[in-house]
Formats: C-alpha cells, structure tokens, sequence
C-alpha cells in the first residue's frame, strides 16, 4: 500500500556494447602464438604454433555489439570446459580459447582429410557408407550433448572426413 508505481517497474538494463578495454592487452591473441594459415571454411583458419609448429585449426567468432562474448563470463568460461573435457575419436579436440578485441578463437587439433561437403560433391557414398557417416555424427552429437555442448551450426560443410578417424566435427561451434 505505501509503495510508489515507480518503485513496481523495473529500471531498464542499458545494452550491452563491446568495447575494446574487454578484449584486453593483457590477454594473448591468437596471432601472439600462432600463425595464421590458409583458410579453411568461413570462419576456420588453418594455424601453426610458433614455438612447436604443430598445426592445429582455429574456429574464430567474431564479436559485434549483440554477440560479444568474454571468455571471463561465467557462461562462457563453462561452455570452453566442456568442450575441453570431450575426448571422442568423432569430434575434434579443444586445445586452447584465446579473447581479444575482435575475436574469440578456438584452437582445435587438426583434422587430416576434407569436409565431407566436398567428398559427396566429388563422388558419391554407397548406402554403407553413408550409414556408417550418419552413424558417426550421431555418435558425435550424442557426445557433445552429454557433455552439455551441442553443435550450433551443423552441416556438411562443418563436418569432415578424416583420414584416419572417420567423420570429425567441431563441438560448440
């Protein structure tokens, strides 16, 4: 009864902008400790790290306004662990995340063969072995999801055929 209209509507949030003091220099970048190679598929880079020159993939999301991310955030920091924790021949393993003004990349063990966009584009699968595909991106997804990650943009040109483990996918891309 003693309260006031205004004191019942809540005060609105302002929006929430991506500046460059989050992306912080006292963070390393990805150019800090790897090479930048060929492009892959938008928004994944092939990449060398200096000191070992291992080769690696980077999956880099790029901020804006609406997106921006920090790998401080709790939600975040948590999403990055969980990716780190599967370990599953099908999905491509986490090594490292890095944050900085533009981007947030994240660094994943390198995939030996080709999108499987560009394999059923070339030549055609018998039903085995599409059988066995599908299988395997199943196995993926059911990994991931267990894991508490799903595959934010699944599609023949985010999966791989590789080499020697069969289809391979990025988990929480």
């Amino acid at each position: 009864m003693g309260q006031q209209c205004s004191d019942l509507i809540r005060p609105r949030r302002p929006k929430h902008r991506c500046t460059a003091a989050q992306g912080s220099t006292a963070r390393s970048s990805l150019e800090d400790k790897y090479v930048l190679g060929k492009t892959l598929a938008p928004k994944v880079v092939e990449v060398t790290h200096r000191v070992s020159q291992a080769s690696y993939v980077a999956y880099r999301i790029k901020k804006s306004p609406v997106t921006c991310k920090d790998l401080s955030e709790p939600k975040t920091a948590t999403a990055i662990s969980r990716i780190q924790s599967i370990d599953h021949p099908n999905v491509c393993h986490l090594v490292e995340a890095f944050d900085d003004e533009k981007y947030i990349s994240l660094v994943y063990s390198k995939v030996n063969g080709k999108q499987l966009f560009e394999q059923i584009s070339k030549s055609g699968h018998s039903e085995a072995k599409t059988a066995d595909i599908a299988y395997q991106i199943l196995r993926a997804i059911s990994i991931g999801l267990d894991a508490g990650v799903f595959h934010g943009a699944l599609a023949p040109k985010n999966l791989f055929l590789d080499d020697e483990a069969g289809v391979r996918t990025f988990c929480g891309s």
